[in-house]
């Protein structure tokens, strides 16, 4: 994990920059509802500082709830409304996709703010996580994650969650 930052904000860019991850991220949202900025919390804080606690884990959770059902969420589905209702007049489109640029920049500071907070959460845990190889803190904070999401295990989410972990271990 030498030439991943350790700044988190870093590791997602560079983890979310392969098209073959972020497409696993985005189908972890879509089809069983994981926040993909708690995944990518679980793999960094497994490269980095080492397991999560409970504690740390669930104050990630609460905290990422209430973000993205109060800021995330309502900026996502207006981005995604505008996407699919372009005003047929020609006139009206440049500042409609003015408007939705801005709205998608703003989405992703949002985003970045949510990875600040997260990060300083994990950061201000006790170290009693720490020892535990990358790969086995990475494996193990997901499947906390997973059990406290209350997901529902099945093949392909355990395979598309694989491909996620073993790119954030690789190196």
């Amino acid at each position: 994990m030498s030439n991943l930052s350790q700044n988190f904000w870093e590791f997602s860019l560079n983890l979310y920059s392969s098209s073959e991850i972020s497409a696993a991220c985005l189908d972890l949202q879509n089809q069983y509802g994981i926040d993909v900025n708690l995944l990518l919390l679980c793999c960094w804080s497994g490269a980095y500082v080492g397991e999560l606690s409970e504690e740390s884990l669930s104050q990630a959770l609460t905290y990422s709830k209430q973000w993205r059902e109060q800021v995330v969420s309502p900026l996502r589905q207006t981005r995604r409304w505008m996407k699919s209702n372009m005003p047929i007049d020609q006139s009206q489109q440049i500042g409609f996709l003015e408007v939705r640029d801005e709205i998608k920049a703003v989405e992703l500071r949002a985003e970045k703010h949510q990875q600040s907070v997260l990060e300083k959460i994990v950061m201000s845990q006790s170290k009693s996580g720490a020892g535990v190889s990358p790969e086995k803190a990475i494996r193990g904070n997901v499947l906390k994650l997973i059990k406290q999401m209350k997901v529902a295990e099945s093949s392909k989410l355990r395979a598309t969650l694989s491909l996620v972990i073993n790119a954030a271990t690789a190196n």
